[in-house]
């Protein structure tokens, strides 16, 4: 009863979406390959959408990634993080979040991953 899902392993599990790898070291204006894991406890599948939230002038491609992830097994979805080059807050280190939507319910941005940049 304390857990929003029926599926109570969803709230066992505080890791059970997140983006890959969690720490990440990329040159400003460079790019790095990631991508989101999803474990699904439910015995359906589940249709994924996520959109990172990143500092402005940052992207991704693709800009949404639309997956699924199978009845009790996990799924991995590739995207490929750009970053910028200078500005007038370039800090070395950034968070990133994912912000989840499951079968059409948007979670909200429930995972992170941590950017350094290089100079």
């Amino acid at each position: 009863k304390l857990i929003a899902d029926p599926d109570c392993d969803f709230g066992m599990d505080a890791t059970w979406v997140k983006i890959y790898p969690y720490q990440m070291v990329i040159a400003a204006g460079d790019s790095a390959s990631a991508h989101i894991r999803v474990r699904n406890y439910r015995s359906t599948p589940m249709r994924m959408e996520v959109s990172l939230a990143l500092p402005s002038g940052w992207r991704t491609e693709p800009e949404v990634l639309r997956f699924e992830a199978p009845p009790k097994g996990t799924a991995t979805c590739p995207f490929r993080l750009f970053t910028t080059r200078g500005g007038p807050a370039l800090a070395p280190r950034f968070a990133i979040t994912a912000d989840v939507t499951v079968d059409g319910k948007r979670l909200g941005q429930i995972t992170e991953a941590v950017i350094n940049l290089k100079a």
